[in-house]
């Protein structure tokens, strides 16, 4: 994927799912192209800057992602509920760890939806906020309609986490997959088929099945209550100027 991503003139690769350690590698003769890891704490960050400082290549930018955000998790089931898990309290560390490798950017993701947030989360050191559900729900994201206005009807309360048995925490809507997905874990199925069952209902979810598609929304989803325009959305997320200049 990075080779073909590269070939194709990405100027960005980000990459989450684990600690991508040899991504410099897979892009040393691209030297122009930022690489730019996720990660859900200071650890995870040092890891990488280790290794990634004696391939020769230093990240573009970090995204440091709290466990409210949609899809796929950084952390532990037990985890993402406790304080010291979320994105106000692995900001601070991630931001010290940082300076010690330099000065590239942080983009802190994850439970974000309104101009305070972005204003509190850059108060604690983050240069940038990376949005998600918010955008789900604009008038140009070509995700299914139907997809679309379950997000826009949706309660917070209306939020579940899968993959709670098999270490891969999924934050999804609930509908009938999460629920089956619930039943085969604690049926013991394999990792694997559980992979294989998610796959399917992604496309499901593509198709504009929202009982049986993996309809994945971060929590927050509850407060993303009408379709606006991109330009609309970005105008009140950045209506201070000062945040602008930031």
């Amino acid at each position: 994927v990075v080779k073909d991503a590269l070939e194709a003139g990405a100027d960005i690769i980000v990459t989450g799912a684990g600690l991508p350690l040899e991504l410099p590698v897979l892009t040393k003769d691209y030297p122009d192209v930022a690489i730019v890891p996720i990660v859900s704490s200071a650890r995870a960050l040092k890891i990488i800057c280790k290794k990634w400082k004696a391939a020769g290549k230093m990240p573009g930018a970090v995204i440091v992602e709290g466990p409210k955000s949609g899809g796929h998790q950084g952390a532990k089931y037990d985890e993402l509920f406790a304080p010291e898990h979320q994105l106000e309290a692995i900001l601070p560390p991630v931001k010290e760890e940082r300076d010690k490798w330099g000065d590239f950017p942080i983009i802190a993701a994850g439970g974000i939806w309104d101009h305070d947030d972005i204003q509190k989360i850059m108060e604690l050191g983050a240069d940038g906020v990376q949005v998600g559900t918010i955008l789900l729900a604009t008038k140009e994201c070509p995700i299914h309609q139907n997809y679309k206005e379950r997000i826009i009807k949706a309660k917070s309360s209306e939020i579940t986490v899968v993959g709670r048995i098999n270490g891969f925490p999924t934050r999804l809507l609930k509908n009938e997959m999460s629920r089956a997905y619930l039943e085969k874990e604690k049926s013991g199925a394999s990792v694997e088929e559980l992979e294989i069952f998610s796959l399917g209902r992604l496309k499901e979810a593509v198709l504009g099945d929202i009982q049986n598609g993996a309809l994945m929304a971060g929590q927050i989803v509850g407060m993303v209550n009408t379709e606006k325009s991109v330009k609309e959305l970005i105008e009140d997320l950045f209506k201070d100027l000062e945040v602008q200049e930031k």
